[in-house]
């Protein structure tokens, strides 16, 4: 659907469409983003979701 242009919002569009990797949606694979990020983001992620929470993955605010 973002390769067709199928939806109306401009934000979920990719911002190139030449360029796999700038498409939101990629290879669907699980944990693909330790691909992407490097330990150190990974780390500072996880720690602010601990200490902020994350409605999208159900984790409360402690």
């Amino acid at each position: 659907m973002e390769k067709t242009n199928q939806f109306n919002e401009e934000i979920m569009q990719s911002a190139n469409q030449q360029d796999t990797e700038s498409s939101k949606v990629r290879k669907g694979k699980v944990g693909g983003y330790a691909e992407y990020l490097s330990q150190d983001d990974i780390e500072y992620i996880d720690n602010a979701i601990a200490r902020l929470g994350c409605p999208f993955y159900g984790v409360e605010k402690p």
